[in-house]
């Protein structure tokens, strides 16, 4: 038990239980189980959530994590080859005529959807099984250069959430201020492509700036080091902007994305929450890499991303061929909650299907509908509260007098270019910092050539 995570030893102030499991013990591992009854219902449980796929000479592993009112069960299965492979045909294959987003360069991983062959329709064309093992391929052979964590002081907890916890800290070599997100047990391949994301993006303007990662002398707590930025809580900061702050911090972060985007790079979890701006030296930083994903056409992937006021309408009905511009959706849900000052601006009440109605009761059934045709998709029994009509709202219904300070048909004429529910026809980020809702920043830029928060205007 000796590789066993410790509380005494762990930054995390109440980590979850997580087991151990020695190449002996069989291939279904068990974490914190009270009863062996129990256990073996949540097993068989698991059996149905988890997807598996064999090939001749390859392993597969997936996982669940199924929570009951007093435990939580990590469940682990590894299937090795057995003479009769399990059938798999693809997900629905995309529609023809997408917007033509960049390829993808030779480094892409893919996060490729599988589903056992009941889950398709007949005329699904099938992929081969080689086709759903290659996206790890190239991510096996990733070596992580790991630090070591004792150079880093930890300080004050700045936040947490389902997959890492982060801290303040102090790195002992420069003194210096530093955060250290520290990784929940996970798989392992998640955790580096966190890691090779950062490393492609370090150049990158207004993106969170990697600086180390790092492990304890045992081995433990993986942990990506970044610059620290100073952010006070968001709701507190945005009621003190005013409409060139807006335009100002809408401009870098779109110009955060525009680099991710050209890299192939989608960050899936654009949100107040991970856009950090210390208002004192204007700048901002688009953070947590975690969920975000190399990006290819050819490749479908799970719709399990973000959150979801801030989530795309592809994303909310499970549609697995989404681009890019479900990045650009949450910016432009950003953008709303801002200029009208609420936050969010989409507010369902529990679930995706109320997500989406309440996204129709403003954008209207039409577009809904026209795009639901176009792309063949189906709503399914658990939209039916969002299949009456609903007309599209003006975006000058939504303003009340506090928030004319921030509105404008500039602004009004940008959002309508943002929040669109055809995936393929939103603005990319470089077309939406070439609108003229931007102006103002595009000239204030030109006039400080020297300043640190200016950009590359050509």
């Amino acid at each position: 038990m000796g590789d066993c995570l410790q509380r005494s030893n762990a930054p995390f102030s109440s980590p979850q239980k997580q087991g151990c499991r020695s190449k002996n013990e069989p291939a279904f591992a068990r974490v914190g189980i009270g009863n062996v009854v129990l256990s073996g219902v949540v097993l068989i449980f698991a059996g149905l959530l988890l997807n598996i796929v064999l090939t001749d000479g390859i392993v597969e592993r997936d996982s669940v994590v199924v929570k009951t009112d007093t435990e939580t069960y990590y469940i682990t299965a590894t299937i090795t080859k057995t003479e009769t492979s399990l059938p798999v045909t693809a997900a629905t294959t995309p529609a023809t005529g997408l917007r033509a987003w960049p390829s993808p360069d030779v480094h892409t991983y893919h996060e490729a959807i599988i589903r056992p062959s009941n889950a398709a329709d007949e005329s699904d064309e099938a992929r081969s099984e080689e086709e759903y093992v290659e996206e790890v391929d190239w991510l096996q052979d990733f070596e992580v250069p790991w630090g070591q964590l004792e150079n880093y002081e930890f300080g004050d907890k700045l936040g947490k959430g389902e997959y890492a916890e982060v801290f303040q800290a102090t790195d002992l070599r420069n003194n210096r201020s530093c955060a250290v997100k520290v990784l929940k047990p996970t798989e392992k391949h998640l955790a580096k492509r966190e890691i090779k994301i950062l490393q492609d993006l370090i150049d990158g303007p207004n993106i969170i700036r990697f600086v180390d990662v790092a492990r304890n002398s045992m081995g433990k707590w993986p942990s990506i080091v970044t610059e620290y930025v100073d952010s006070p809580y968001y709701r507190h900061l945005y009621s003190t902007f005013d409409d060139i702050d807006v335009r100002f911090y809408m401009f870098q972060l779109l110009s955060a994305l525009e680099f991710a985007h050209s890299k192939n790079i989608m960050h899936l979890d654009i949100k107040p929450h991970n856009v950090m701006i210390d208002h004192e030296n204007r700048k901002l930083r688009l953070i947590d890499w975690g969920l975000s994903n190399y990006y290819d056409p050819d490749y479908s992937y799970g719709t399990s991303v973000g959150s979801r006021f801030w989530r795309a309408p592809e994303l909310l009905i499970n549609y697995e061929w989404y681009n890019p511009s479900s990045d650009i959706w949450a910016v432009g849900c950003m953008m709303a909650g801002l200029i009208f000052e609420k936050e969010p601006f989409f507010r369902g009440r529990s679930n995706d299907v109320n997500q989406l109605v309440q996204i129709a009761k403003i954008l209207g059934t039409e577009g809904l509908f026209k795009w639901i045709d176009k792309y063949g998709l189906d709503l399914g029994e658990e939209f039916d509260d969002i299949k009456g009509l609903y007309l599209r709202q003006t975006w000058e219904s939504q303003v009340y007098w506090q928030s004319r300070r921030r509105v404008g048909d500039d602004a009004f004429d940008l959002l309508s270019k943002l929040l669109v529910y055809d995936h393929n026809g939103r603005l990319t980020a470089t077309e939406a910092m070439n609108h003229r809702y931007f102006d103002p920043v595009r000239s204030w830029a030109l006039s400080h050539p020297n300043s640190t928060t200016a950009w590359d205007i050509e």
